[in-house]
């Protein structure tokens, strides 16, 4: 059904104006349709998923939602004060991938006037 509606989107009978979000997630559930097993369809895009993510560059500027998933050597996090981490559970989880992104170094700049109540000890 998901490849007859890409199908249909190029074609003249109204739904040319219909647009794909996450593309590549859309597709990926179309090629499911390909495999005899649903799990064994599962695997394979998780495996090509895993093997063609891409390594950030040496120095590179990045969102914590962006470096999610990846490592660097060496990460410095800017804004460590209470806007960008509130003592909520949300906030905990982001400041906890951004930490968790470096395997050698890690600096965090904190404001001196409003500090992250997550980064008081």
């Amino acid at each position: 059904m998901l490849r007859h509606l890409a199908e249909l989107k190029g074609s003249d009978i109204g739904v040319s104006d219909v647009a794909f979000d996450h593309h590549s997630e859309y597709w990926d559930t179309v090629r499911l349709g390909n495999f005899d097993d649903l799990e064994a369809g599962l695997a394979e895009i998780t495996d090509r998923r895993t093997y063609s993510r891409p390594s950030p560059p040496a120095k590179a500027i990045s969102t914590i939602h962006k470096a999610k998933g990846l490592e660097c050597r060496g990460v410095t996090l800017l804004a460590g004060d209470v806007k960008s981490f509130p003592e909520k559970p949300d906030a905990r989880c982001l400041l906890y991938v951004a930490l968790s992104r470096a395997t050698d170094r890690l600096h965090s700049v904190a404001s001196r006037t409003t500090p992250s109540p997550l980064f008081i000890v």
